[in-house]
């Protein structure tokens, strides 16, 4: 009796070759599985393009759900993304490199400037969870929109608000604008531990 929606929008976006885990298949024995994709990620961000696949039944509910609600997708965007699949697997492949170049550039220069942060080892997707080791996600991110630089906070993605000693770093522009956005937080860092209080704020190993 469970609708499993699968976000499949940056399964293609592997940095480097891995091995998969197997993916969930649409005859799974008691689970509704729905799958969604879009060209957004993928091919660039202005191409609205995505897709839904589902049992026959529940397209056809969403076919007439959405045509209440919208006039449908523009005939440009639509042969856009027509002749981009004819050349799909290039594009991804070019995505990968650069997607590559930015992640590496972004992991070395928070190796380098902020060690005491905690960075994940990713092989695919558009972003890092960085783990900063204290609850100042949010003040990083008004320190550094006081500096012209937009990041979001780790409550924006928690259900409850958490995750605030989190902090989402994207690798998608240039090495050199990623350069200097590293060196930005390293400014933005300095400037909120100055301001914070030392004392109960960095989170525990162990609570007894």
């Amino acid at each position: 009796g469970t609708t499993v929606v699968v976000d499949d929008t940056t399964a293609d976006l592997s940095v480097e070759p891995f091995d998969r885990a197997p993916l969930f298949g649409l005859d799974v024995p008691g689970l509704d599985i729905v799958r969604v994709g879009s060209l957004g990620k993928t091919v660039w961000g202005g191409l609205r393009i995505g897709w839904i696949r589902a049992e026959t039944s529940l397209i056809r509910r969403l076919i007439a759900a959405r045509f209440a609600a919208e006039l449908g997708t523009p005939d440009l965007d639509q042969a856009i993304a027509a002749r981009v699949m004819d050349r799909y697997d290039e594009v991804v492949a070019q995505r990968a490199h650069v997607l590559r170049a930015g992640r590496d550039t972004v992991v070395d220069g928070v190796g380098s400037l902020l060690p005491e942060w905690s960075v994940p080892d990713v092989k695919g997707g558009v972003a890092l969870w960085i783990d900063l080791g204290a609850p100042l996600s949010g003040n990083v991110v008004l320190a550094a929109r006081a500096r012209g630089m937009l990041l979001s906070p780790g409550p924006r993605f928690s259900v409850d608000g958490g995750h605030d000693t989190y902090l989402r770093v994207p690798f998608t522009a240039t090495a050199d604008v990623l350069e200097r956005a590293v060196g930005v937080l390293a400014q933005c860092w300095r400037d909120v531990r100055a301001m914070s209080p030392v004392m109960g704020m960095d989170r525990l190993d162990a609570v007894i």
